[in-house]
């Protein structure tokens, strides 16, 4: 039987508005509450980390973006500026936690969106794992990832789908250990949006089965 860390999604949200009581900037950031009897000093050390993260956001919103709104809006802007942050936990039993956060900032007409992504195993204490911490042995570990990419994308250009060319340097060029998360099905590797797509195709998203010469959360200790 395989032990499950709890989590429930915390909101840090508020709209702000400018001297002539009008909004010029909304912000929602939500963030991860994890609970475990098993691995209570572990989660409560993930907690505090996310809480903290998650407040840094807020007063960045609160101070620096604040004032960039009412720079634009002094300036004729009409829109107000925005900020979601929203988190997803794909992944969370036995000693592993795996999770990414998508961000859009909307300000000045300008939208980027961003993902970032973390996994931890919280075996004896708490470890952030890297990609190639999934792999026997960790040195091939690349060459694997990208190649299973690349075949995949070929599949998805005939169906139609654009990337950029050349695919394979566009993918070296891009790639990041940290740039993954965990699924049941396999490990979602990712790239931010503009890489190696147009914008159009949001996120770039692949996934590569565990399997006996792939990735495996048995490869992780």
């Amino acid at each position: 039987m395989k032990l499950k860390t709890e989590v429930r999604i915390k909101t840090l949200e508020e709209s702000l508005k400018g001297k002539n009581g009008k909004e010029i900037l909304h912000y929602k950031i939500s963030f991860p509450v994890f609970y475990s009897d098993v691995f209570f000093r572990a989660t409560s050390e993930l907690n505090q980390h996310y809480f903290r993260r998650a407040t840094n956001l807020k007063t960045f919103c609160k101070n620096a973006f604040f004032h960039m709104a009412q720079e634009a809006f002094r300036n004729g802007e009409k829109e107000p500026f925005r900020l979601y942050e929203e988190v997803s936990i794909p992944y969370s039993e036995d000693v592993h936690i795996s999770l990414f956060f998508d961000r859009r900032v909307y300000s000045a007409g300008a939208h980027s969106p961003e993902r970032a992504a973390d996994t931890w195993d919280i075996s004896g204490g708490n470890r952030r794992l890297l990609l190639g911490d999934l792999f026997s042995p960790r040195d091939a570990y690349e060459k694997k990832v990208l190649t299973e990419i690349e075949r995949q994308i070929e599949v998805r250009k005939r169906k139609g789908e654009v990337f950029y060319e050349p695919t394979a340097r566009c993918l070296r060029d891009s790639f990041s250990p940290r740039q993954f998360y965990l699924t049941k099905q396999g490990v979602a590797v990712f790239f931010q949006s503009y890489d190696i797509a147009p914008s159009e195709a949001g996120i770039p998203l692949f996934v590569i089965d565990y399997t006996q010469n792939g990735p495996s959360l048995f490869a992780a200790y």
